[in-house]
């Protein structure tokens, strides 16, 4: 696993911590809290989706064993490359988590809101 692997996975880890401990407690405020390493993951899944010669670039080296210019002349072969669909779902995953998270929070805003006006 590279490092981005890694560090979506931590940010899913707490994500998922964070919104089913708010969910148990019946405390929004503490799973809209969760939209923080949601939003960490989003970034980072979407940077490596988007980065395909970084993802090409790994898979060789790691896959392949190719390293220096063997990378380069292999990278320079491929007329094109993608990232692959479970990136995309990555992403999708960590948008919806803080598309929670968000709502949570909403939900929290307006309860102290309505706390406040009653006195």
């Amino acid at each position: 696993m590279d490092a981005d692997g890694a560090l979506t996975l931590v940010a899913a880890l707490a994500t998922a911590a964070l919104l089913v401990l708010g969910v148990l407690a019946k405390r929004d405020a503490l799973a809209s809290v969760a939209a923080a390493p949601a939003l960490v993951g989003a970034v980072i899944a979407v940077r490596s989706a988007t980065d395909t010669e970084g993802l090409a670039r790994i898979y060789v080296e790691d896959e392949l064993g190719r390293s220096g210019d063997e990378v380069d002349a292999l990278l320079a072969t491929l007329k094109g490359y993608s990232a692959a669909a479970g990136v995309w779902l990555v992403v999708a995953g960590f948008l919806l988590a803080l598309a929670a998270a968000l709502t949570a929070g909403l939900f929290a805003y307006r309860k102290a809101r309505l706390r406040s006006r009653n006195g």
